[in-house]
């Protein structure tokens, strides 16, 4: 087969292209084609895991590396005072020419007005104006102490010892790493503490970038994750179990939390929810009771829900997973993904596969496997990630993870105007004030014929390579819309050190 990629270019984040191969069976020759994405490719640093070999094409080489055609040559540094001094050397040189030009001038001037009188003593042995080109140079040497050559040794020999203390100094000590400050440079010494522009990301700047499960709403009700066991261990609490903790933090809990939980929390409240069902059941053999026929059917509604939220979270997701020594590991680019997936795990719903085409899930102790149909992958312009997948049911669903501005227009009317909607909506803004990261999570399911015509427009389209991400765009959208609304998660990155404190400074 051959390969179809768009031209070298700089953009890392955007490879457009398609692979085509041909198949051969019994003397026939079929041709097919699969689009290319960066996903399909490996840049330079990459490390390949769960796998023992690969085939694998090069695309771009040499002068066309993405690398190569991203790095540019270093922009050199200096310092107001070394530009300012450069200037004055400049100004400095310009005044010795000129100086010197006079001097060789007076000597044509001196030499013609007394030609008799000096060819008596010394007489010349070149031309007069060769003579005076030459005193041009004798000229320059003896006044070149104008230049100050030791000022700049000088300025170069205190920046090193400048640089020296800055190493020494102690208030620039980091206890954590047990690091003192490097000078690598000292050629802008004086610009220390000059600042004319701030540029500055959240993630890892102003954060640690250490999340942690705070929060999760699902449907009305909102939830609180509080670790028990470390709240035994800093109250000292003794031959305590969990109700009576839980029972003591729902004394001091917000207005807006229902319920506080823990490890297994949801799996247990399933179960619980379960037996109710069945004595409902019971109850219902016996004496047919609208009232137990509510009950009933609102217990269902409530365990689906909670099963539907904590699915998403466990497949809705990027991640990877490294069984190594029975111990289940999650590797992924987002820190977000890897903490709502982590927090699935520990609620009952562990991913312990993920492929191509499945993702293995373990619910209660039963294996459940999900075969992925499509991925629309999160980008910043579609603040959003889907999956689309068939359920162990044979049903087609799509589950879509991400910021409530661009999950809440793609809402089913039926579900915006609802009661429970402009509740969760709420709950969400005000988590948002407060500053903690959310994320809404919402289902579908799509019906078979409309989902196979979507799929094969979609396949023929992404194969062009020129018009291809607006078509896709284009074809997200048509799949992307008619929500129901499952929650939403919200999680806390703390903030750095001293933060609100530096930001006043600022």
């Amino acid at each position: 087969g051959f390969v179809q990629v768009t031209p070298a270019n700089s953009n890392l984040n955007q490879i457009d292209g398609k692979l085509n191969f041909f198949i051969q069976e019994n003397d026939t020759l079929t041709e097919d084609s699969f689009p290319i994405t960066i996903k399909e490719f490996l840049l330079k640093g990459s490390i390949l895991k769960n796998t023992n070999w690969i085939i694998g094409i090069i695309i771009y080489t040499g002068m066309n590396n993405k690398i190569i055609l991203n790095s540019k040559s270093p922009r050199m540094k200096m310092s107001i005072i070394e530009m300012r001094m450069s200037k004055c050397l400049i100004g400095i040189f310009c005044f010795l020419v000129i100086c010197c030009v006079i001097c060789s001038f007076l000597y044509y001037y001196q030499y013609k007005t007394n030609e008799k009188f000096i060819n008596n003593f010394a007489p010349l042995e070149r031309k007069l104006t060769t003579e005076c080109f030459i005193n041009f140079f004798t000229y320059f040497l003896l006044l070149n102490t104008l230049i100050p050559i030791s000022l700049i040794v000088t300025i170069e020999i205190i920046k090193m010892i400048q640089g020296i203390f800055i190493e020494w100094d102690t208030k620039l000590y980091c206890k954590s790493k047990q690091y003192f400050c490097k000078a690598k440079t000292v050629s802008i010494n004086e610009e220390l503490g000059n600042v004319n522009f701030i540029f500055s990301d959240k993630t890892g700047t102003l954060t640690m970038n250490q999340l942690q499960f705070k929060y999760c709403l699902i449907k009305h009700e909102c939830y609180e994750s509080v670790d028990i066991l470390r709240i035994i261990k800093k109250t000292n609490i003794t031959n305590a179990n969990k109700k009576e903790v839980i029972n003591k933090l729902n004394i001091n809990k917000m207005p807006r939390i229902s319920h506080q939980f823990d490890e297994s929390y949801f799996i247990d409240l399933i179960r619980k929810k379960q037996e109710k069902i069945q004595e409902c059941e019971d109850n219902g053999k016996a004496l047919i009771d609208n009232n137990t026929l509510m009950v009933k059917s609102q217990l269902e509604k409530e365990i689906f829900y909670i099963n539907e939220f904590f699915t998403a979270l466990a497949i809705t997701n990027e991640c990877m997973v490294d069984n190594n020594k029975n111990e289940v590991k999650y590797i992924g680019t987002s820190p977000d993904d890897l903490e709502l997936v982590k927090a699935a795990s520990k609620q009952g719903f562990k991913l312990v596969q993920t492929s191509f085409d499945k993702k293995t899930v373990i619910i209660s102790g039963k294996t459940v496997n999900f075969e992925i149909l499509n991925t629309l992958n999160f980008s910043s312009e579609r603040k959003r990630m889907s999956i689309i997948f068939r359920d162990q049911n044979g049903k087609i669903k799509i589950y879509t993870k991400g910021a409530d501005s661009e999950i809440i227009k793609r809402l089913s009317d039926k579900s915006r105007k609802s009661e429970c909607f402009k509740k969760l909506n709420n709950d969400i803004n005000y988590f948002s004030d407060l500053g903690y990261r959310t994320l809404m999570i919402a289902y579908r399911e799509i019906d078979e014929d409309d989902y196979i015509k979507w799929r094969e427009k979609l396949h023929l389209d992404d194969l062009d390579i020129q018009k291809k991400h607006k078509i896709i765009e284009k074809y997200y959208d048509l799949i992307e819309k008619d929500f129901e609304i499952l929650g939403a998660t919200i999680v806390e990155d703390k903030l750095q050190d001293k933060v609100p404190e530096t930001i006043k400074e600022l």
